[in-house]
C-alpha cells in the first residue's frame, strides 16, 4: 500500500460527543490545577465506559468525539458514564470539598452519514489521528451536546428510535429507562426543525426540556406544530395518547399513517394534510361521510370516520382501521388475486356494488373507485367484507342536496357543480366522458365498477380494459355484464349499481334460466316440426292455442328472466284433458269462416263453451283461472274478474280448507288486484296462498312456485330491492330442492 494513500469511506454511524457541563465552575472553585485533576478523573471514566461498550475515541480536545456502530451502544455508554460520575459525589463531597466541585457530564448522540478518513502511518507518525470523521453529522452532534443540561443525554430522532427499539429486546441496564420527547428545536445552519429526545434514569437525569442555547433555539408550540410532520414514534397533536407507528401511504394532500393508543394499543388510521391548499379534500370526505351516516345509518360497507381536526395544524381525519388493508393488500396476502376462488371474488364485487348503490341512493358520486380505495375487513363468520373508502374527490349529484343537511358543509365550492372540477381518479378506471371533462354521473361510477369487475374476474389488478378484453372472459353472462357496464356511451350502460350487484350475485340462477330457455327453444323447434305434418287447419289451431296459453303465463313474469314459470303454467293447462278439449273446440267451432280469430274472439268463445259444458268444479276452476289471466293480459278487467272470482268460489266449495290447490285462484285474484293498483290486497292474497301451499310438503311445490313468481312480480313493480333478493333466494331453494 502506498503510504501517501488516504482511505475514505462514507458510512452511517452513531456519533456521541461528551463534555463537562460544569467546567467553568470547577476552574472557579478549584483553580487550574484542581480543575485539571477533576478532568483527568472524568476522562478516565469516559475511556473506561468507552471500552466497555465497544466505542472508539476519535478526538479529545475540550470534550470527546466518540464513534459507535449502533445507537444502543452509545446510549448504554452514556447511561454508564452518568452512573459512574454520580459515584464521585461521595468521593469528592467528603473531606470538606463542596459538592459543586464534582464533575458533571452531558452527552449528545446523533445517527448520521459521515466520511471516515483513515490516515496512512506516516501522517499518524507526524501527529495526525488514525481515523478522522467529517460530515454534517459531526456539528449536529456537537450542537446537540451543547444544548444538554448536566447529567443529560440528548438524542436526535434516528438514534432515539433505533435505541428504544433495541432496548425492548435487551436487558443490559439494571434500572428503568425514561424516554422523553422534548419537541422541536431550530439548529443553526439546519433549515428544518429537529426533534430532540432524552433517555435517562429517573433521579439521575433531569428529564426536562433543555432551554435554548447560542446555536439552538427551542420552538414555541405554535412554531412546532406549524412545521410538524408525521413520523414513526411521534405523538399526534390534539389527540392525547395516540402515537404514530407506520406510514401506510403518501398522497398528494399529505400522508396516511397507522397509529396506536399508548395504553390500549388500539389501532386507528390518520390522514394528515400537510398542504393547506388540499385541505378541502379531507373536509369534503367528512361532509360526505356525515351525509351518508345521517341518511343511511351506520353501514359496515362504508369506512367510518371517527374524528377530525381542521382548526389548527396539523390537520387530520381519523378513521377506523381495517386489518386486511386495501383490496390489493388483501389479495396479496392470499397468494394473489387469481388464487382466490372466483365465487368469492364475485361476492366481493357484489358487496362493493351494494355500497356504491347506497351512496348513489343519497346523491353521492364516488368518482375515484379503484382497488386501493376499497378496504377489507371480515364479518363474524370470517368472510371478507369490503368497505368503500376515500370520498375525498366525491361529489353530490345536485347542489340542492347541500341545502338539506343539518350540519356544516365543508370542502365544496361552486366549481364542484359547474362541470369544471378537474379532480379525477386514476385514468384506468375513469369513464371516457370524464376524460373529456364532462360532468360526472352515476354511470361514471358504474364504468369504474365494470373495470373492477373485469379485473376481479381475470385475477389481475394491473390488466386494463383494452381492446380484445372479451377473449379473456369465458363466461358469456359476465362478458355481457362487463360490456354493458363499460359501454362508451353513458346512456347505454347498466342503469344502477344495485342492478350490477343483483346480476353478479345471482349469476348461477341466470345460468340456469339461460339453459332452460335454450332447452325451451329446442323443444319449441321440435314441436313446430311435428305440427308441420298436420293439416293446415289443425296446424293453425294448435299454434294459436300455444300462443294464447303462453300469453296468460307471460302476463306477470318478464320473459327473459322467468321463462321457467311460463313453462309451468303451460304444463298445468295441458295435463288437464278437459281443458285441452275446451281450447281445441273453441278454435274448431268458428261459425264464420272469414272471421279473424283474434285473441278476444277466441277467449269469448272458450268462455261460452266453459259455461255450457258439464265439467266438474275443479276443471272449471283450473280453466277459469287460465281464461281470467288471459283476459287480464289483454286488459279486459271486467271479464277477468268474473272468471277469476268464479274460479275462486268453485275452489273454496270443492277443496278442503288446507288443500294447496286453493292457492291457484288466490294467486290469480292477487294478480288482478295488482293490475288495479291495489298492492296491499295483492300481497295479502299472496300471503294466504303461500300459507296454503307451504303446508303441503312436496305436493305444494308447483303452487309455491306460482306464488313466489307472483310475489317477485309485485316487488319488482314496487322496486323493493330487499324483498326481491329474499324472494329470489326462496325461488332458488324451491327450484333446486327435492321434489321439484
Amino acid at each position: 500500500m502506498d503510504t501517501d494513500e488516504h482511505v475514505l469511506t462514507v458510512e452511517l454511524k452513531t456519533l456521541a460527543i461528551v463534555d463537562l457541563a460544569n467546567r467553568e465552575n470547577l476552574v472557579d472553585l478549584l483553580g487550574r490545577s484542581g480543575s485539571e485533576e477533576r478532568e483527568s478523573v472524568h476522562d478516565a471514566i469516559v475511556r473506561q465506559c468507552l471500552h466497555q461498550f465497544q466505542g472508539r475515541e476519535i478526538d479529545h480536545t475540550a470534550g470527546f468525539l466518540l464513534l459507535f456502530n449502533r445507537p444502543i451502544d452509545a446510549l448504554y455508554f452514556a447511561l454508564a458514564y452518568h452512573a459512574e460520575l454520580t459515584k464521585l459525589d461521595a468521593r469528592f463531597a467528603g473531606g470538606g470539598h463542596h459538592t459543586q466541585t464534582v464533575p458533571i457530564g452531558r452527552v449528545g448522540i446523533h445517527l448520521g452519514e459521515v466520511y471516515l478518513v483513515e490516515n496512512n502511518p506516516d501522517d499518524v507518525a507526524r501527529g495526525a489521528k488514525p481515523l478522522e470523521v467529517e460530515g454534517l453529522a459531526k456539528p449536529m452532534a456537537a450542537r446537540l451536546m451543547s444544548l444538554a443540561l448536566g447529567r443529560q443525554t440528548l438524542l436526535t430522532r434516528g438514534a432515539y428510535d433505533l435505541a428504544r427499539r433495541a432496548m425492548t429486546h435487551q436487558t443490559k441496564h439494571p434500572q428503568p429507562i425514561e424516554w422523553c420527547h422534548h419537541g422541536a428545536y431550530q439548529f443553526k445552519g439546519v433549515s428544518e426543525p429537529v426533534d430532540v429526545f432524552e433517555a435517562g434514569v429517573e433521579g439521575v437525569a433531569p428529564l426536562t426540556p433543555p432551554p435554548s442555547s447560542k446555536k439552538v433555539r427551542r420552538l414555541t408550540q405554535e412554531e412546532d406544530l406549524a412545521g410538524w410532520r408525521p413520523g414513526a414514534g411521534r405523538d399526534i397533536p390534539h389527540r392525547a395518547n395516540w402515537r404514530l407507528s407506520k406510514n401506510l401511504a403518501k398522497k398528494n394532500y399529505g400522508e396516511v399513517w397507522l397509529a396506536n393508543h399508548k395504553k390500549t394499543g388500539d389501532p386507528r388510521v390518520f390522514k394528515f394534510c400537510t398542504d393547506p391548499a388540499h385541505l378541502t379534500r379531507l373536509q369534503r370526505e367528512v361532509t360526505m361521510f356525515r351525509l351518508m351516516r345521517e341518511t343511511l345509518g351506520t353501514r359496515r360497507d362504508i369506512n367510518r370516520i371517527l374524528d377530525w381536526n381542521f382548526e389548527d395544524a396539523p390537520y387530520f381525519v381519523e378513521t377506523e382501521y381495517t386489518k386486511g388493508g386495501n383490496l390489493v393488500d388483501w389479495a396479496e396476502k392470499q397468494g394473489g388475486l387469481n388464487q382466490i376462488p372466483l365465487t368469492k371474488r364475485l361476492e366481493v364485487v357484489a358487496q362493493i356494488a351494494d355500497a356504491l348503490a347506497a351512496a348513489h341512493s343519497v346523491g353521492v358520486l364516488h368518482k375515484d373507485l379503484k382497488p386501493k380505495n376499497i378496504l377489507m375487513t371480515t364479518d363474524l363468520n370470517g368472510e371478507p367484507c369490503p368497505q368503500l373508502n376515500d370520498f375525498g374527490i366525491s361529489q353530490f349529484t345536485t347542489k340542492e342536496l347541500l341545502q338539506s343537511v343539518n350540519f356544516t358543509v365543508m370542502g365544496f365550492g361552486d366549481q364542484v357543480f359547474d362541470g369544471n372540477s378537474k379532480e379525477r381518479g386514476i385514468s384506468m378506471y375513469q369513464a371516457p366522458e370524464l376524460l373529456q371533462s364532462q360532468p360526472p354521473s352515476v354511470q361514471a361510477d358504474i364504468f369504474a365498477l365494470g373495470v373492477l369487475l373485469y379485473q376481479m374476474v381475470v385475477g389481475d389488478f394491473k390488466r386494463p380494459l383494452a381492446p380484445g378484453w372479451e377473449r379473456s372472459i369465458e363466461d358469456g353472462l359476465l362478458c355481457d355484464d362487463i360490456a354493458e357496464m363499460t359501454d362508451v356511451s353513458p346512456g347505454q350502460r347498466m342503469g344502477s349499481a344495485a342492478e350490477a350487484a343483483t346480476r353478479v350475485r345471482y349469476l348461477e340462477d341466470r345460468r340456469r334460466a339461460q339453459h332452460a330457455e335454450r332447452e325451451e327453444k329446442e323443444a319449441l323447434a321440435h314441436k313446430e316440426a311435428v305440427i308441420e305434418k298436420l293439416n293446415k287447419r289443425r296446424k293453425r289451431v294448435i299454434f294459436t292455442l300455444g300462443a294464447l296459453v303462453a300469453v296468460a303465463g307471460f302476463f306477470f313474469f318478464q320473459a327473459q328472466r322467468h321463462r321457467m314459470q311460463a313453462n309451468q303454467l303451460l304444463h298445468n293447462a295441458v295435463i288437464e284433458r278437459h281443458a285441452s278439449e275446451l281450447w281445441l273446440d273453441a278454435f274448431e267451432t268458428n261459425s264464420l269462416p272469414d272471421e279473424p280469430e283474434t285473441v278476444r274472439v277466441l277467449l269469448d268463445r272458450a268462455t261460452r263453451l266453459l259455461r255450457n259444458r258439464r265439467l266438474n268444479n275443479p276443471t272449471k276452476a283450473a280453466v277459469g283461472s287460465q281464461l281470467g289471466l288471459a283476459y287480464l293480459r289483454q286488459g279486459h278487467l271486467v271479464e277477468a274478474e268474473q272468471l277469476i272470482q268464479e274460479s275462486f268460489e268453485w275452489e273454496q266449495k270443492n277443496y278442503r280448507p288446507k288443500d294447496p290447490r286453493r292457492s291457484r285462484s288466490l294467486t290469480a285474484r292477487a294478480l288482478l288486484q295488482l293490475e288495479r293498483g291495489d298492492h296491499a290486497a295483492c300481497e295479502q292474497d299472496l300471503r294466504k296462498a303461500w300459507e296454503l301451499a307451504s303446508e303441503s310438503g312436496k305436493t305444494g311445490v308447483p303452487y309455491r312456485k306460482n306464488v313466489l313468481y307472483a310475489l317477485l312480480y309485485l316487488y319488482e313493480k314496487q322496486g323493493n330491492q330487499e324483498q326481491i333478493l329474499v324472494i329470489r333466494k326462496r325461488i332458488n331453494v324451491e327450484e333446486s330442492g327435492p321434489g321439484t
